[in-house]
């Protein structure tokens, strides 16, 4: 399906300067152009409720500088150019890297709401880390230039609203439902099932305690989808401290209708769950217990396009998770390679070295590897400065050494020299 989003971004930009007034800068971002836009392309009436606009108050050069920073992403965007001569656009990736925001202040105006932030680039990159991909999307007013990303483009083409990031999972599965009812989509139960089971298991996740509830705005979007949502979860009022207000927290029904299978096997990986991750490989981990052993073992290099074999062993897998789970230092070292690439190099430095393991080892903590290519006289000058950097002891520690393949305490004293 050839779609030429960018005409359709600035057809929908134009609709909506007819319903209010738009500033001369900032970008016009999230849920109206979204809506407007996917109204256009399938020919049906959508609503919004309001009209966010972003304006970069200020250009930053380190996160540290921004007390409340808000969150922190990476991620790629895609940005597309329209061609002044035939009107034609030119997609093409552009690799953000570590880029932050952090939000100033808002106000609302009518149906308008700005909100100034403050950020390391001028980009809006800041609409990757919006919880649909049906949001995914910007137009700078001052440059006329659109924005998206693959995720919206997916939502477009295959009519399917995709949750990417649980930041705030109460809010999000209340908003995905109204975002379906309002363009007529059909809301996928699995959606619904990992969700349930991702606020089942926030406690053990690294995420403020702030994010599980919503207020009086967002409750009133949940009455709308009622019949769907008590089936899953039960409202909880909370008086909100200091004011007259309430909040609300998404209580597990424990009726609620999740496969069970599921469930039991979510269970087990309790701790590998966050919430970028985890609705980015919910399916596949629930599908597929090749890739749950490698989620299971290597959560931390856990990425799209990581796992481009489906022939990594047990014990392959097992290995590679024991090296990282007790040294950041090689997970670091090793975060650039795929997981074939990564037990290439493994299985090269650990079979060239099995006389001595703990040169193999040493190798993987002291270098970042641009390859996994190495000659047989590159080893031996691997090995030979592994063996000068460790003449001279810096630390007396305890050392887990590989035997049969998987790692064992060794409770002697020995020297650690890396």
């Amino acid at each position: 399906m050839n779609i030429d989003i960018n005409k359709l971004i600035v057809k929908a930009v134009d609709i909506i300067k007819e319903k209010c007034d738009l500033p001369d800068d900032g970008f016009l971002s999230g849920g109206s152009l979204a809506n407007t836009v996917y109204g256009l392309l399938y020919d049906v009436d959508t609503k919004f409720d309001d009209v966010d606009i972003f304006k970069l108050k200020k250009i930053v050069k380190d996160r540290e500088s921004i007390h409340d920073s808000k969150f922190f992403i990476q991620t790629d965007i895609k940005k597309m150019l329209i061609n002044g001569v035939n009107e034609d656009y030119l997609p093409y990736v552009k690799e953000i890297g570590d880029n932050f925001f952090s939000i100033d202040n808002s106000k609302e105006e009518g149906i308008l709401n700005t909100i100034e932030y403050y950020a390391n680039i001028e980009s809006p990159f800041f609409i990757t880390g919006f919880d649909l991909s049906c949001t995914q999307v910007s137009y700078d007013l001052k440059n006329k230039e659109p924005f998206y990303t693959k995720e919206f483009e997916h939502f477009l083409i295959n009519k399917e609203i995709v949750v990417n990031n649980l930041k705030t999972p109460s809010n999000t599965i209340i908003r995905y439902l109204k975002k379906c009812k309002d363009l007529g989509i059909k809301p996928v139960k699995e959606t619904l099932d990992m969700v349930y089971v991702f606020l089942k298991h926030y406690k053990n996740i690294y995420v403020s305690e702030s994010y599980r509830f919503f207020k009086e705005k967002t409750y009133k979007k949940f009455k709308l989808n009622k019949n769907v949502l008590e089936k899953y979860f039960i409202v909880k009022e909370t008086k909100n401290k200091g004011s007259d207000s309430l909040l609300y927290e998404l209580l597990l029904n424990e009726n609620a209708p999740v496969d069970k299978e599921h469930l039991d096997k979510i269970d087990i990986l309790k701790q590998y769950i966050d919430c970028y991750k985890f609705p980015k490989f919910w399916k596949r981990i629930n599908n597929d217990t090749y890739f749950e052993n490698i989620y299971k073992n290597l959560y931390f290099f856990m990425k799209d396009g990581y796992v481009d074999t489906n022939k990594a062993s047990d014990i392959d897998i097992k290995k590679l998770g024991c090296l990282v789970r007790y040294n950041t230092k090689i997970e670091y070292n090793l975060s650039g390679f795929n997981l074939s690439d990564q037990i290439k190099l493994v299985s090269l430095l650990f079979e060239r070295f099995h006389d001595n393991e703990i040169i193999a080892y040493t190798i993987l903590h002291q270098n970042v590897f641009k390859s996994i290519e190495f000659s047989e006289k590159q080893l031996k000058v691997l090995g030979f400065r592994t063996i000068i950097k460790r003449q001279t002891p810096t630390i007396i520690s305890t050392f887990k050494y590989f035997k049969d393949g998987l790692y064992e305490e060794d409770n002697k004293e020995q020297e650690i020299y890396f």
